[in-house]
């Protein structure tokens, strides 16, 4: 209910005493996205000393809330579907999912601290048969007024920051890219994620092994 506390942080999350219900986190089967920097920053552990992540203490971390996980989702559709039977209380969730639900009616409202950001990328392949009309594109779809446009249709935030000059205020408050979500936002650090350590294995590839036999446990 609105007049109650609600967890604001990962710690909060994980504070199933002071927050009771159902919870649901995204699985760790892919490797590069699971719930790690959560379960860091549920531990304690300060955004800016999150890498290099120390994986034993993720998994530590991860057995205190493993109990009170319904459901490990591994696609955004699954946390669409709980959210909408009321299957679960807290979630981790896509932003868009989430969004798409509330401006259905639905009774849920987003805490945006300590939200993982996560980049996309245009990338041409080297030799390609159209590289001028792809610079082209990427130059087109990357102006502030484009993106300000796309913005409007569907929820995602831009990249170009002077998107947000154009863009109607109660939109912008649903973006993730808008700066007042930003200075909570923790972002991901994809290099990490493929630096091989000395077993030949990129540290995605670690995270997926350990899952794998934690999860079953």
């Amino acid at each position: 209910p609105a007049s109650n506390p609600r967890p604001t942080t990962w710690a909060d999350f994980w504070d199933v005493e002071k927050f009771p219900g159902i919870r649901t986190l995204v699985s760790g089967a892919y490797g590069s996205e699971g719930p790690w920097e959560e379960a860091l920053l549920a531990d304690g552990v300060p955004a800016e000393q999150l890498y290099p992540m120390d994986i034993d203490r993720i998994f530590t971390s991860l057995d205190k809330i493993k109990p009170h996980i319904r459901k490990w989702w591994g696609a955004g559709s699954e946390i669409q579907q709980m959210l909408h039977d009321k299957a679960v209380d807290v979630a981790q969730s896509y932003d868009g999912r989430a969004l798409l639900l509330i401006d259905q009616g639905a009774p849920i409202e987003i805490n945006r601290n300590q939200a993982k950001l996560q980049w996309d990328y245009y990338i041409i392949p080297k030799g390609g048969p159209n590289v001028q009309n792809a610079q082209k594109f990427i130059e087109f779809v990357t102006r502030a007024d484009r993106q300000a446009a796309f913005c409007q249709i569907f929820p995602q935030g831009p990249t170009n920051r002077n998107a947000f000059k154009l863009i109607p205020e109660k939109i912008a408050r649903k973006l993730t890219s808008n700066p007042d979500y930003m200075k909570s936002s923790v972002t991901i650090n994809g290099q990490w994620y493929n630096d091989i350590g000395p077993d030949g294995l990129t540290n995605t590839e670690r995270l997926v092994q350990r899952w794998n036999e934690w999860v079953l446990q």
